[in-house]
């Protein structure tokens, strides 16, 4: 746009000193015909500026490896009157990752509405979120660029890619689990459990009357049953963007994690929880957050859905290990007999604190091996899957 715009000026500059040498009048009127086009441009663009509306809608579903799909609709309150194109600049924000990429598209525009769709490689399982770093209308001799009004901030979950795994449940127990494993009490079919009480509602089991508290209170009070459920199994993703190089003692030595890694790590979580699911093994899962872990229970498959959003909208720690630290340090251990890490690359991370206490399985992908790998040592058991061989079916046993 600025070399049209210093291409138009110098054109009207040389038509300017023309009519000064010559004193032509056709020279005189074409200059001033060229001054009022660029006015009225500038005016007119302007106005559609004013009454053009952007909004962004970005198609739920994708998978990592494939391209995410967003639909970009344009509206105008009126016919347009000088308008060419709008140029966008458009931040890409993977909230898993902590990255943002900056990408600009310009698209032209004719009529009162204009609906065109991109494609934008998803590279990064995770949330994804589009935000407005700048949009401009241009007019149709690019002259003038007029900001407009901003599009909201849209959002959707990458989901990782498909692995193949299978899943068999270990009948080896190790440790003694505080109060039968992690209770997570909620409403449910247990009459001999009392989850909550709430006021009668004609309709109700009059069994479930509390009529004790009700000869208090002079109302009915029901009694809503509790289900209490126990987990002995925990997947705790132990991820991190750096890592320490091992041949380097310097602490501020660090190399990145390759992002297949951890995209492979991500599926193959996803992929063990809905085995789990299948074999009617509920589990936790322990979502690393800026405070410590959250722990989410999965029952069916939408307690996994539910935790998948959180985990995939949950940044990444800088470094590994830090999820095992929180870990450790709420002494979860004394509540599970089965811990799965999820990690990326070499894990460097010290497990003998665990040996003994709990039955440990690391689960890491990395991006230089051929070949499955598998170590066993003490209560723990290393396994290192390949990421180019993720097509094959793997054996997991937790």
């Amino acid at each position: 746009m600025n070399k049209n715009r210093i291409g138009y000026i110098v054109l009207m500059a040389c038509l300017a000193v023309l009519v000064l040498l010559f004193s032509n009048q056709f020279l005189l009127f074409v200059l001033i015909q060229m001054v009022v086009l660029a006015v009225i441009m500038g005016v007119l663009s302007h106005l559609d500026a004013a009454n053009m509306l952007v909004e962004l809608q970005l198609v739920s579903g994708t998978q990592e490896g494939k391209d995410l799909k967003v639909k970009v609709k344009m509206y105008s309150r009126f016919p347009l009157y000088a308008t060419r194109s709008i140029m966008m600049g458009v931040d890409i924000e993977n909230t898993m990752f902590c990255s943002t990429e900056r990408k600009y598209y310009f698209i032209c525009l004719s009529g009162k509405s204009r609906e065109v769709e991109l494609t934008i490689p998803a590279q990064h399982c995770g949330e994804v979120k589009m935000q407005c770093a700048e949009i401009m209308l241009q007019d149709l001799l690019n002259l003038f660029r007029w900001k407009i009004r901003p599009f909201e901030t849209v959002q959707t979950i990458v989901y990782p890619r498909t692995v193949n795994v299978h899943v068999e449940m270990s009948r080896a127990t190790i440790g003694a689990p505080r109060a039968e494993g992690r209770m997570q009490n909620r409403k449910g079919n247990d009459p001999s459990e009392m989850f909550d009480i709430r006021e009668y509602v004609p309709g109700d089991d009059i069994r479930s009357v509390h009529w004790k508290l009700s000869s208090k209170t002079e109302n009915l009070i029901l009694r809503e049953a509790s289900d209490p459920s126990y987990y002995n199994m925990v997947l705790l993703p132990d991820l991190g963007r750096k890592m320490k190089n091992a041949k380097i003692e310097a602490d501020e030595e660090l190399q990145e994690i390759p992002v297949e890694e951890i995209n492979t790590a991500v599926a193959f979580g996803t992929a063990i929880g809905e085995q789990l699911l299948r074999l009617g093994c509920a589990f936790c899962m322990a979502v690393p957050g800026k405070n410590g872990l959250q722990i989410c229970e999965v029952r069916d498959r939408r307690d996994l859905q539910r935790m998948l959003i959180q985990w995939l909208a949950s940044p990444i720690p800088e470094y590994s290990g830090q999820a095992l630290q929180y870990f450790m340090t709420e002494h979860l251990e004394e509540y599970f007999t089965r811990l799965l890490i999820l990690s990326a690359g070499v894990y460097q991370q010290n497990l003998n604190t665990l040996s003994g206490q709990i039955g440990t399985t690391v689960v890491s992908a990395r991006a230089d091996l051929d070949m499955l790998v598998s170590s066993v040592n003490g209560s723990c058991e290393m396994i290192n899957i390949p990421v180019d061989k993720t097509e094959k079916m793997y054996r997991i046993i937790c």
